[in-house]
Order: C-alpha cells, then sequence, then structure tokens
C-alpha cells in the first residue's frame, strides 16, 4: 500500500512542477518570440492557441460535469429502487409490483 502511495505522490509532485515549468516558459516566450521577424504575427497566433486551448479545457470540463452529475443521479436512483424493492413487494405483494413499475417515469 504504500508502495501505491508513494507512486501517487510523486506522480503529484511531478505534475505540479510540470504546471510550474509550463507557466514559466509561456510567460518567456513572447520574449524569445520578440527577437524573430515577424513579432507580431507570431504572438497573435500564440495568444489565439492559448484561448482556443482554454475554451477546449472549459468545454470539457463542462461535459465532464455534465456527464458526472448524470452518472450520480443514475446510481441515486438505483439505490433508491433497490433499498425501496424489498418494502414494496412486502407491503404489495409480487402480483402488484409489475404495475409500480409501468407507471413510475423515466427520470434522467
Amino acid at each position: 500500500m504504500t508502495q501505491r502511495g508513494d507512486a501517487l505522490e510523486g506522480l503529484a509532485m511531478d505534475g505540479g512542477l510540470q504546471i510550474v515549468l509550463a507557466a514559466v516558459e509561456l510567460l518567456m516566450i513572447p520574449f524569445v518570440l520578440s527577437w524573430g521577424v515577424s513579432t507580431r504575427l507570431e504572438i497573435l497566433l500564440l495568444l489565439s492557441w492559448l484561448c482556443l486551448t482554454a475554451i477546449l479545457v472549459a468545454e470539457n470540463m463542462r461535459e465532464r460535469f455534465r456527464w458526472t452529475n448524470a452518472r450520480l443521479g443514475l446510481t441515486h436512483r438505483l439505490v433508491e429502487n433497490m433499498t425501496a424493492h424489498r418494502p414494496r413487494v412486502m407491503a404489495w405483494g409480487l402480483q402488484n409490483l409489475h404495475s409500480w413499475v409501468r407507471i413510475q417515469p423515466r427520470r434522467l
């Protein structure tokens, strides 16, 4: 178990270091590009690429949140149905259970 914890800690530390280094590199790029021939065009392309990346990351996060909420809704519905199944069977009997299943609206 400690090996897994050490591996996870190593990945977290490396990932944090990589994010810091990427941020430093992104801050240094405009200065490096300013020495080039078409400075304005290259910096404009860099900024537009960063904006596109930010838009795609935001869209991906929105989709993941939507998917997670749908999955949790299905899980809650399953748990509710599983915990309420036995009391329904005991109260109504098996012959009336099929009528309850048909009339329940489907929620997603």
